[in-house]
């Protein structure tokens, strides 16, 4: 009875996940898709409540949510055309040049849904990561260096506040 039991609790897929097998993707930012070289998925967390009583504090099960940002990284192009559509996205999301600048250049919208594809060890599209509302928060800025080899490959970071995740798994 016990070895059947253990038996059926084998998982149906016994494959695991490979580090490298990702796609960043924001359907509205063209450029950004190609060049991501890692992705920091976003540490979840929740503060208990406090039920009080008068002999002792109980703590119970939380209310909310609390998702720290979500950290990419990534290849800048030659032309810094991805580096280009954060920066503009992030300009427009805090109108720091104005009422004008408000909005600009992200086709109206300041929160784009943002989705991370992840691949199985064969390559093929398994599952989606989907960040509901993102919205830059963050961008590190690139160090050009005369010093440096020309084969070096110049990395920006982002980071992303978003309201929540889901994950899409379209065969299940």
């Amino acid at each position: 009875m016990a070895e059947s039991r253990m038996l059926s609790n084998t998982p149906t897929n016994t494959n695991i996940l490979q580090p490298n097998k990702h796609q960043f993707i924001i359907p509205d930012l063209t450029s950004t898709v190609f060049f991501c070289q890692s992705v920091g998925l976003p540490t979840v967390s929740a503060n208990e409540a406090r039920q009080d009583t008068p002999f002792l504090d109980v703590n119970r099960h939380p209310d909310k949510m609390i998702f720290d940002p979500l950290n990419i990284s990534f290849e800048l192009d030659e032309d810094m055309r991805n580096y280009e559509e954060i920066y503009n996205w992030f300009r427009a999301t805090t109108g720091s040049f104005g009422y004008k600048e408000y909005g600009k250049n992200t086709g109206h919208f300041l929160y784009h849904d943002i989705i991370l594809q992840i691949h199985t060890n064969t390559n093929n599209p398994n599952f989606k990561i989907k960040y509901s509302n993102g919205f830059p928060i963050s961008l590190t800025a690139p160090r050009l260096e005369q010093t440096t080899n020309p084969d070096t490959i110049l990395v920006a970071e982002v980071s992303f506040r978003f309201d929540y995740f889901v994950f899409d798994r379209p065969n299940t």
